[in-house]
């Protein structure tokens, strides 16, 4: 135990590495034609929460690991928020707010009534929560163990950067899972673009939670989205409601609000603390 504590940066690949193991050891074993890009996009609140056990196992875990190493602190649990840092979160959290609204703004641009059945409440529960469990392993893992390790090795701004591009890469499981390649490529270059936000956040705030909260709230409003969706007009369905249904292209990834802003906020960090050694 010491030494995993003492070696943040090999301790937290390794753990990336078991995550990873964790979700394409089922995929590369189970029997199916589907796999590897053979299958089709899982979307709606019943496919998002039908793994509520084994997320909560691995957050379990993950957290048990977190406190054993005494790393609440490294990782951003505990430490005390800047609390006037919290109003850089206010766009990100706008515009998540938002995106479940995106079918509703959709059909009134095209003119439609909007007779789209809602969200069921009944499923906003488990998805509420799944999306918090997800939040809080996920951002545990690479804003929390893997930011910690590198950040005793690089710059933490160039450690933001390598950890977002780690948590891209992570979605290539979904492929492997049977998720066709051009979906899975349009969510590794959000979920990089997202990772440099929710990196941003904690390097301002000094917290880990607004990122938890955040994270999860988009994948909650990207359920809800994708839920309500299947009511609306078949005409509509095959327009761009979804960033994960964006043209996974290069273009489309550099424009990305969440990649600008994290990029504006990593920015605005180095000018702040370079003003601050040049008033030293």
């Amino acid at each position: 135990m010491h030494w995993l504590r003492s070696h943040p940066l090999s301790t937290s690949f390794l753990l990336y590495g078991l995550a990873a193991l964790w979700f394409l050891v089922p995929a590369l074993f189970a029997p199916s034609e589907a796999a590897f890009g053979a299958g089709e996009q899982e979307r709606g609140a019943a496919a998002f929460s039908a793994n509520v056990l084994p997320e909560l196992v691995l957050c379990v875990i993950l957290l048990g690991v977190i406190g054993a190493l005494g790393w609440w602190k490294d990782t951003h649990f505990t430490t005390r928020v800047r609390p006037l840092a919290l109003l850089l979160a206010v766009p990100p959290f706008a515009l998540t707010a938002l995106v479940a609204f995106v079918p509703y703004i959709k059909l009134l641009a095209e003119g439609e009534p909007l007779d789209v059945a809602p969200f069921p409440v009944a499923a906003l529960v488990p998805v509420l929560f799944m999306a918090l469990l997800v939040g809080t392993f996920e951002e545990g893992l690479f804003r929390g163990c893997l930011l910690h390790g590198m950040r005793q090795h690089m710059h933490a701004v160039m450690a933001v950067i390598v950890t977002a591009f780690l948590f891209g890469a992570l979605h290539v499981v979904n492929w492997v899972d049977g998720q066709p390649l051009d979906i899975t490529l349009a969510q590794m270059m959000s979920a990089a673009g997202g990772g440099v936000l929710y990196g941003a956040l904690v390097l301002w705030t000094n917290s880990i939670w607004p990122s938890v909260v955040l994270h999860a709230l988009w994948d909650a409003a990207i359920t809800v989205q994708e839920e309500v969706m299947v009511d609306l007009p078949s005409a509509l369905q095959h327009g761009e409601l979804s960033p994960s249904e964006a043209a996974p292209t290069l273009a489309s990834a550099i424009r990305s609000p969440e990649l600008i802003y994290g990029a504006l906020l990593l920015v605005a960090l180095l000018l702040r603390n370079w003003f601050r050694r040049r008033g030293a």
